[in-house]
């Protein structure tokens, strides 16, 4: 199967962000097994009395705490505003002002609207806003949330305008690909069989790029239909469609209008990472008066392989003419050797708005550049390093962050730093929200809510086992086709399905049972105590605890599913008039990825320099400074200017995620494919003025050891490296 080449790009890149919806979960003190335990809106202040709330608060915004550009970017509150916030500017110390000066200016709290694209972005302004507000939550306050939040708010409001019921249910990643592979059954490839996961990817980019345009590939524009016809007829929603389908719908213009009226001043945060059908949603959003003011750093654009469209930010004067233009240019994290490097390398970008960070935190430690043998040395030293310097109590470990351009590098850093007994933390793990206890659980309370949700059903059909096979399925699927039912439906009346052994027929009929009983009790108002009663009635923890060789370790997984229910017992606490389908809304779209971050353990910090964005530390390793990893082979196969620009923007993402130290590293060989071959330094090391650079300087300690401590220093590392060769000796 061709994947049409509009979304070829997409397909085969990384699969489409994790997206968040401006609330977060709060972690319940459980072992290894538990998670979030509670949701909280951070757009959840009561619309009430909105307009009383404005006038008070002018007193408690503090202009003293701002640099001239900041102020000027706050004053400017009326029109198009554009705020170019470079690394470490205070571009959320701008917004949050901006807010409480909107509102101390006399706006209506509930008049302002804040996007952003992460849940901790959402609370940090919210928090912050309420400290400059004297702490209080003013009536109808403003609305601070994410993109797919805000889709999710219209979607909710007019769901029947969509085509959906109330009680729609939203459909992750995972479910797309099941749906798609369910087409792939009835809908032949012409090329041969086609790849689920692919196929999605690229339904996904189709939506996200915005065209209303039929595909060109006849079998590519056939699944799409099917696929949109069987989210319809499922009452769901996938993600893309969160912000897809409120587009479709605010083209009509009384709906515009009541928006308009509702959200009179438009903030947005990381503009540079819009996609082409947010950027369309927010243009809609757009009142009369175009109060809007967007904040981003084109130097910062690094997710075009998610649909990110830098033109965007580039644009936005052509977009709105008049435009006011503040740039935030002194960086309140970095030393200044830091900067001028990082400010030499993205200066050859081709196409930006120019901006010079600057610092008044000093010029700082030069740049160290250290060349290896190859990966091997590269990762031992490294480690070494990090280790002797922890042992000095030169550094804290979770201060530091070894930024690798692909994951892959990281297997070599992981074997030294466990053989060193170095604790670390790897980004782009095993999301929480992708076990099976948690997938399962959730795929059962969908089922209360909406008993269309054939994914959910597929899902847990068979588990806790009720002896329902291949065949018994595919006769579900038939009766549920011939009588325009969910599978949920067909469950409840199963004397006329053929195909269905007696004992299997007996179970389903069990299992309806179970969830007409929890439907009564959510019926009643009874949310958690439906919920809770479902569960236990399918005996679904001795089912997930018997899946596990050893008791603890089952018992221990099974914990998800109490913090679920707890998470779910938690909300409607909180959210009196929240129901099952809400909560199930915003667990859909919570990151688990950022949930990640905030959770942090102590220990090295080994990521990504995508997942490092957003992110500072005192100490900073950039390993394999090479042509081939950074830029990437594929940017440079690609023969693409775009494509190295934005490794270039990848590497300024990760110089200036440093506050004190920052470490390039490259090898004289490198390993790829099984070969061994010569490694050449990146074309972006030339960039960078000599002066700045320490090349080949051995480590700098940062302080200088009293007697007594320099003993105890060589006591723990005679002690390490005995260890080390004991571990080695019992190795062989």
């Amino acid at each position: 199967m061709r994947v049409p080449s509009s979304t070829a790009r997409f397909a085969a890149a990384s699969p489409p962000p994790l997206l968040s919806n401006g609330v977060s979960f709060r972690t319940i003190p459980l072992p290894e097994g538990a998670a979030p335990a509670s949701l909280r809106c951070a757009a959840a202040w009561p619309r009430a009395a909105a307009r009383r709330a404005g006038a008070s608060a002018g007193g408690s915004v503090r202009s003293e705490d701002l640099n001239d550009a900041q102020r000027e970017a706050v004053a400017a509150t009326e029109g198009p505003v554009l705020v170019l916030a470079g690394a470490g500017t205070g571009k959320t110390r701008v917004i949050t002002h901006r807010v409480a000066r909107l509102i101390g200016n006399g706006a209506a709290p509930a008049d302002v609207l804040a996007v952003t694209f992460t849940n901790k972005a959402a609370r940090e302004m919210l928090q912050r806003v309420r400290a400059m507000l004297g702490g209080k939550k003013p009536a109808g306050g403003p609305t601070v949330c994410t993109f797919h939040r805000l889709g999710l708010t219209i979607l909710r409001e007019h769901a029947e305008r969509a085509g959906r019921r109330p009680g729609f249910s939203i459909y992750d990643q995972s479910d797309s690909t099941g749906v798609i592979r369910d087409l792939l059954a009835e809908l032949v490839a012409p090329d041969g069989p086609a790849d689920p996961e692919a196929l999605q990817r690229a339904v996904s980019a189709h939506k996200n790029a915005g065209s209303a345009a039929e595909p060109e590939d006849a079998f590519f524009a056939r699944l799409l239909e099917r696929y949109e016809r069987d989210l319809a007829a499922r009452n769901a929603f996938d993600l893309d469609d969160l912000i897809r389908w409120p587009v479709r719908l605010l083209a009509d213009k009384a709906l515009r209008r009541a928006y308009h009226e509702r959200y009179r001043y438009l903030l947005v945060d990381e503009y540079q990472d819009t996609n082409q059908m947010q950027y369309e949603l927010l243009r809609l959003l757009v009142g009369p008066a175009r109060h809007i003011c967007v904040v981003g750093d084109d130097d910062q654009s690094i997710y075009r392989f998610r649909g990110a469209c830098r033109d965007k930010i580039l644009n936005f004067k052509r977009d709105f003419p008049g435009a006011k233009v503040v740039k935030l240019e002194e960086n309140y994290r970095s030393t200044n050797a830091i900067l001028r490097a990082a400010n030499a390398v993205i200066a050859q970008s081709a196409k930006r708005h120019a901006k010079r960070l600057f610092s008044r935190l000093g010029d700082g430690a030069k740049i160290r550049c250290l060349e290896y043998a190859d990966a091997a040395a590269e990762a031992e030293g490294i480690v070494d390093e990090l280790r002797e310097r922890r042992a000095l109590g030169a550094l804290k470990l979770s201060d530091a962050a070894v930024l690798l351009r692909s994951i892959h590098q990281a297997r070599t850093f992981e074997e030294r730093l466990r053989f060193r007994d170095l604790p670390y933390t790897l980004s782009g793990g095993k999301s929480w929200f992708d076990r099976k206890e948690v997938r399962d659980t959730v795929a059962y309370l969908r089922l209360l809510v909406n008993r269309r949700d054939d994914a959910a059903f597929l899902r847990i059909a068979n588990f806790p086992r009720r002896g329902i096979g291949e065949k018994a399925l595919g006769a579900l699927v038939r009766a549920a086709r011939e009588r325009g039912q969910g599978l949920s439906e067909v469950i409840e009346s199963l004397a006329d399905v053929p195909g269905i052994a007696a004992g299997a027929k007996a179970a389903l009929a069990e299992l309806a049972g179970h969830l007409a009983a929890a439907r009564r009790a959510l019926a009643a108002g009874r949310v958690f105590e439906g919920a809770w009663q479902c569960i236990g009635a399918i005996k679904y923890r001795e089912a997930a605890i018997a899946l596990y060789p050893d008791r603890a370790t089952g018992e221990l997984r099974a914990k998800a599913v109490d913090a679920v229910l707890f998470a779910l017992k938690d909300f409607v606490r909180k959210e009196p008039r929240g129901d099952m389908a809400e909560f199930l809304r915003r667990m859909s779209l919570d990151n688990d990825a950022e949930r990640g971050e905030e959770e942090r353990r102590e220990g090295l910090n080994l990521m990504t320099l995508h997942s490092a964005k957003g992110l500072e530390f005192d100490t900073v390793y950039i390993p394999g400074l090479e042509e081939g990893i950074l830029p990437h082979e594929k940017s440079i196969a690609e023969d693409d200017d775009e494509a190295i620009e934005e490794e270039r923007r990848l590497l300024y993402v990760g110089m200036t995620r440093a506050r004190r130290s920052l470490t390039f590293s490259f090898c004289a060989s490198r390993t790829r494919w099984g070969d061994a071959a010569d490694a050449e330094r990146s074309r972006f090391f030339a960039d960078i003025p000599p002066d700045l650079l320490a090349v080949g300087d051995p480590m700098e300690l940062d302080r200088t050891l009293a007697p007594a401590e320099g003993l105890e220093y060589f006591r723990k590392l005679r002690a390490t490296k005995a260890g080390a060769r004991r571990k080695s000796g019992d190795s062989h």
